[in-house]
Parts: structure tokens; sequence; C-alpha cells
């Protein structure tokens, strides 16, 4: 420590938040903030405000550990951003003004201060003359099935040289998983008016990078298309009826003679079984959809016993996969109807472990067949949520 440096005493009408606040906001502009350890472990943090020629140094006493946890992250953040302290201030103002605009997130502050860090490291830029933001939501919202991860879309609608999930790359400024998982599972604000239910991740880093509002009803909403955003089991909904995982089996359905045709015994069975776990549906779409697929679907209902030689008591969409595709795909029709949304995303962070985080989106069909296409081919399918009785979760991939 420099013997010559005097210690001056601490004016009483200035704190650690207006400290940052004056570096971040440059109100006043502080050019000079100076920090020196003691043995004790205590940091004496000098800053002074070179605008005023006149006006003192303010001198405080930290904890070590403060310092390089809370007062040096926010002071870093108050840099100017690339070279420019104008540039950043006004960065900071692009990135709230998005946050309130996709959210805004509960913890609207600690948020911005993530998103402001992510976004320097990377090079983001923001304004609405770059079209970056618009390409990202378009890549969500047409009627074609995409199958991507967000690490990937980011990087390529934004034009970054980084890979935001790259985890491996030696750069000290590369942002790292942990970051990036940060900014894509802070939630937004669920008081945004009626008929929303319990926000989830992925919400509004979609809305925010699409620099969309967050609707009223229903997830994301890119250029009035509505997307309904999942996680792996993501909760649908539970309309009268789809809380029921499973249904008894009546006695005559078990063909006596396993030569003989199935017929209106099955048929019926199956079909009542669909209506009733999906929550409802009109009968003749799907009965046109279990005759074209009679034969397996009877044949996988009577290998769900534990043992062949015990009576069929009842069925569940956990022990007949292709039944619970054609629940799943009755459902998801009814969800849609239910809640009006366009387009459905469902994400799934296992599937990669460097985090880029996999993601299908597609526009929901009209037609019972048409969604169960996507199911098989996408193999999406539903489990049966049984805690509660409430409804049905969703599955990408049902299987690996």
């Amino acid at each position: 420590m420099n013997p010559n440096f005097k210690k001056k005493k601490p004016l009483p009408y200035k704190n650690l938040g207006e400290l940052y606040t004056e570096t971040a906001y440059h109100e006043p502009s502080i050019s000079r903030l100076v920090s020196v350890l003691f043995e004790d472990g205590v940091v004496d943090v000098i800053s002074q405000d070179t605008s005023d020629p006149g006006a003192p140094a303010q001198d405080y006493e930290v904890d070590k550990d403060y310092f390089e946890k809370i007062i040096k992250p926010k002071l870093e953040l108050g840099r100017p951003a690339r070279g420019d302290l104008i540039e950043g201030i006004k960065l900071r103002n692009i990135i709230e003004a998005r946050l309130i605009k996709a959210g805004p997130a509960k913890d609207r502050n600690d948020t911005t201060d993530i998103y402001q860090k992510f976004i320097e490291r990377l090079g983001i830029v923001l304004d609405d003359a770059s079209n970056f933001a618009s390409n990202f939501g378009d890549k969500l919202i047409g009627n074609d099935t995409v199958k991507s991860n967000f690490s990937d879309l980011l990087k390529t609608t934004y034009n970054l040289e980084k890979n935001p999930s790259d985890s491996d790359n030696p750069d000290p400024d590369s942002p790292g998983p942990a970051l990036w998982y940060s900014v894509f599972e802070v939630l937004p604000s669920s008081g945004r008016g009626g008929g929303r239910g319990q926000p989830g991740y992925g919400e509004l880093f979609i809305s925010f990078f699409s620099n969309t509002e967050r609707p009223i009803t229903g997830d994301v909403e890119i250029k009035g298309v509505k997307i309904e955003v999942k996680g792996l089991e993501g909760r649908l909904y539970a309309p009268t009826g789809a809380a029921l995982e499973k249904l008894p089996i009546p006695a005559d359905f078990l063909l006596a003679d396993s030569a003989a045709a199935l017929g209106k015994k099955q048929r019926e069975f199956i079909v009542n079984f669909i209506i009733k776990l999906a929550g409802g549906g009109a009968a003749g779409e799907i009965e046109k959809l279990v005759e074209s697929n009679l034969e397996k679907l009877y044949n996988e209902i009577i290998s769900s016993r534990e043992n062949s030689n015990k009576p069929l008591l009842t069925v569940s969409v956990k022990a007949t996969p292709l039944l619970a595709q054609i629940v799943g795909a009755q459902h998801l029709l009814l969800y849609k109807k239910a809640h009006e949304f366009n387009n459905f995303l469902i994400f799934n962070k296992s599937l990669d472990p460097s985090g880029s985080i996999p993601f299908i989106c597609f526009k929901v069909p009209d037609t019972l067949l048409d969604m169960f296409k996507i199911f098989i081919e996408h193999n999406i399918s539903i489990t049966t949520v049984t805690s509660d009785q409430g409804g049905h979760k969703i599955l990408w991939p049902a299987s690996s």
C-alpha cells in the first residue's frame, strides 16, 4: 500500500447503490475509481467525480468478498460497451425496454444485468435496422416443421461469431453454459391479464430476441402468430375427462378365437378410450384413424398385460405407445381450440449435453389425421399426470 496515501472520511450522502447508478448511467461522470486491499481483508473503495474539480473523493470500506462478488460485477456492467460509454448506456436502455415488452421478468434489475452481460460478451446487435429480431421470429412462425436448437437459432439469425452455448471455448469472454442457461430460463411475469397459466422457461427468451410483446393470453406471439411453448413433460391442459389415466376393459373385448376378425366391440372400446382420455373429440374422425390401425392397436392392448394368462382388467396410455400418440394428438387438437394458438414448440434440454437446447416447432393442423402424422413422424407423445389428476404432459422424443 502506498505510504503517502491519505484516507479520507466518507461523506454521508452516498451509498454503494448510488455509486453504481452513477457509474452505469454517467450521472454524473465518474472517471476515477480506486480500490485498495487492506491486510485485514477489507477493501477500501475510493471514487471521485472529476467533472467537478472541487468535488471531494468518496471513501468506502467493504469486505473483500462483497467487493468481488457484488460491487465489481456491477461496476463491470457500468463500463463502456465496445469502448463507448454512451453506446453502453443506450444498449442497457434497449435491453430494459425489450425485457419490459417481453415480460417483464419478476426480478427485472437482475435480469437486465444477466442479459447485458450475455449480449455484450457475444457482441449481439439489438438495433431495429439489423432485422436480426425479425429473422429470429420468422423461423418459428412458418407453416413448416422446424427442428433445430436455440443456440444455433440465435447464432445464425443474429449473425454471431461465437456459439451462445459453447462450454469448450478457451476464450475467457465466451458466455459459457451457465450464463446461457440463466438467460434462457428467466421467467416472465404472469401478471399481464386473465387467461394466463404459469409462465415457463424459454418464453421470455423467445419474446426478447424476436423483440415482441408478451400477449395477454398464451405464451408467445410473433407477428400475430401465437406459439405455445413447452419443455419436456410440460403440462398441457385438463378438460373434463382428461384426468383419466386408464379405463377398464370389457370382458368381451378379447377375442375367444385368435383367428376371428376384429369388429365393432374392439373398435368402439378403443374409440371410447381415446375420447375419454383425450377429453373429447368427434367420434367419426377418431373412428377412421382407429379403423386404419385397428389390428396394431388391438395387439398393443393385448400385449400390455403383465401376464398373458391373466384376464384383461384395464388399459393405460403408459402401456400402449401407439394408442398414447393418438390420445396425445387428439388432446393437442382440443388444446389448440381451447387456447387459440397457431404453433406449438417443444424444447428438450436433455437431448444435447452441450447445452444447445434442441427444439421442434410446428404449425398445429386442424385434423386429427394430420396431427397424428406429426406425432408419428417426429416421435411425439404424451404421458399422463397422475399425482393430482391434472391431464397430460408432452413427451419429445417419446423414446430414444
